[in-house]
């Protein structure tokens, strides 16, 4: 009887072994705005999640940037100057007469769980050797996520002269969409699909993009609503979508 009791002893303590030995850092892709999206990939820091992305825009965005905090017990910035712009860039970056710098940093202790989207139809103004999609994605707006379950999510950017565009809105696609990230988690990263090669026109060409998400440290909640409600901001309120 007693060698029987070890054994089931035994066993329920290797399945516990098993349990808390499940890899921390275990991630999924999300779905993009087409479907699956195959390209560069971005992550954070280890023990970082994504709260931000700066985007050089004209009448499209043409070059990417992320920010990262790293997360604390609590569903916490580990501090309130935590977060941190990225040196990994996508695209051009540069500045200037033409363009704007779109700095959109999710509300202290919010995470990034979801995207919503801006799809545009652009066309090269000479004869380009190859031809690129007329569908390029012009704009994408952080949804963020707090402990507590409330969202913020970002308006979207302020374009240059495309009214001719043909812009078409990509909400966000909720709590339990395919593009958004799950209960217990938090984008730690993007793929992004881009090209830019010489003789296209248009040039820094982005597709699509697909949040990479992974499980925030236990304990630090869900993303659910939690019935609170969704807060939207453009460069007001707590977050922050800031240009130049």
């Amino acid at each position: 009887m007693n060698l029987i009791r070890l054994e089931r002893l035994l066993c329920a303590a290797a399945m516990l072994v098993g349990f808390f030995a499940l890899p921390v850092h275990a991630q999924t892709v999300k779905q993009g705005f087409a479907g699956d999206v195959k390209g560069q990939a971005f992550e954070c820091p280890t023990g970082s999640f994504l709260v931000g992305v700066v985007l050089n825009q004209t009448d499209r965005m043409i070059g990417m940037r992320f920010v990262c905090a790293p997360a604390a017990p609590g569903a916490r910035w580990a501090s309130l100057d935590a977060a941190g712009v990225q040196p990994t860039t996508i695209g051009n970056v540069t500045s200037g007469t033409k363009n704007r710098i779109t700095n959109s940093t999710c509300p202290h202790d919010f995470f990034l769980i979801g995207l919503r989207g801006t799809i545009g139809e652009y066309h090269g103004s000479s004869a380009a050797i190859r031809a690129v999609p007329a569908d390029l994605l012009a704009d994408v707006a952080p949804v963020c996520r707090e402990a507590g379950g409330a969202i913020f999510a970002f308006n979207d950017s302020r374009l240059i002269e495309a009214d001719d565009n043909n812009l078409r809105i990509r909400n966000w696609d909720g709590v339990n969409g395919s593009r958004t990230c799950g209960a217990g988690e938090a984008a730690a990263g993007m793929r992004v699909a881009f090209e830019t090669r010489r003789n296209d026109d248009p040039s820094n060409i982005f597709t699509d993009a697909a949040l990479i998400c992974r499980r925030l440290p236990r304990g630090l909640g869900s993303n659910g609503t939690n019935g609170r409600a969704v807060v939207s901001g453009g460069g007001t309120g707590r977050g922050r979508r800031g240009g130049n």
